[in-house]
């Protein structure tokens, strides 16, 4: 069972997400809404997700910033990013290593189309 770590400050998209993903056979754990962007970092290294769902406006912080860092730390963390923002932010998304970007509000299918691939 692949697992998936949501890191969205919405926690009603968190719950539709995870049901989502539980209902396709995916373990789901939702980052706490109040991290800071290391201990964001640390959590990703504890938990050691197989994909990354992640906002790009998080609560003061920066989800381009914070998978910037990740990349950073390929030999801690080698799984996949998938970026969700409501403006476009797609070319930065890829340029800063995103194996996925998805504008909000998105389609069920596309999230789980972009998790097979």
């Amino acid at each position: 069972m692949s697992k998936v770590l949501l890191v969205d400050d919405d926690r009603t998209m968190c719950s539709l997400v995870k049901t989502l993903l539980s209902l396709e056979g995916y373990s789901v754990v939702i980052a706490p809404t109040n991290l800071e962007e290391q201990e964001i970092l640390e959590f990703v290294i504890r938990e050691k997700p197989e994909y990354i769902l992640m906002d790009v406006h998080l609560r003061g912080l920066n989800g381009l910033d914070i998978l910037r860092r990740l990349k950073q730390t390929s030999p801690i963390f080698t799984g996949k990013i998938i970026l969700v923002s409501g403006i476009d932010y797609h070319d930065k998304a890829y340029e800063a290593g995103a194996a996925g970007f998805l504008i909000k509000p998105y389609m069920p299918s596309d999230l789980l189309e972009l998790l097979k691939k």
